[in-house]
């Protein structure tokens, strides 16, 4: 799983601006049906806000000895 892209699309304004946030709720969701994953969202760590289009690093601790990265692409939806 680690070294995985995730892809978001958002409804985002001018400058790549999101209407709200993405959250660990969001990103379970995609696990979920992009990779077929489940993954609780109290297990999803987000280290800033994610506010804006972009590339994020989010972390996953599926248990307290494991821990890994994922790539998470906040796109917004083209019109």
């Amino acid at each position: 799983m680690e070294n995985e892209a995730l892809s978001i699309t958002v409804n985002a304004g001018e400058g790549g601006k999101l209407f709200g946030s993405v959250s660990a709720t969001d990103i379970s969701e995609a696990l979920s049906g992009q990779k077929n994953i489940t993954i609780d969202k109290k297990l999803i760590t987000i280290a800033e806000s994610i506010k804006e289009v972009g590339t994020y690093q989010v972390g996953i601790k599926p248990h307290p000895d494991v821990e890994f990265t994922i790539s998470l692409d906040v796109v917004a939806e083209s019109n």
